[in-house]
């Protein structure tokens, strides 16, 4: 997220938090970090297992990132 869309992120909440589809939203925005924090708790403790698990570890992490580039763009048309 840029700065700019994370500031036009801000008005549009400040202006309309009282709206369910801004909470899901929230909502939504929260369980990404969480999932983020465990996949990283995961990945650290599969690289303290073993280092040969560092490359398939990558790889899926590039997978995932370039499957969330085409769920944002899929999602957020403009």
């Amino acid at each position: 997220m840029t700065y700019i869309e994370c500031k036009d992120f801000t008005k549009y909440f400040f202006k309309n938090y009282k709206s369910p589809k801004v909470l899901a939203e929230i909502g939504y925005f929260i369980l990404t970090i969480l999932i983020f924090i465990i996949v990283g708790i995961v990945v650290g403790l599969l690289l303290n297992y073993s280092w040969w698990t560092a490359i398939p570890i990558v790889l899926f992490i590039f997978f995932m990132f370039y499957m969330s580039m085409v769920w944002i763009e899929w999602k957020f048309v403009k």
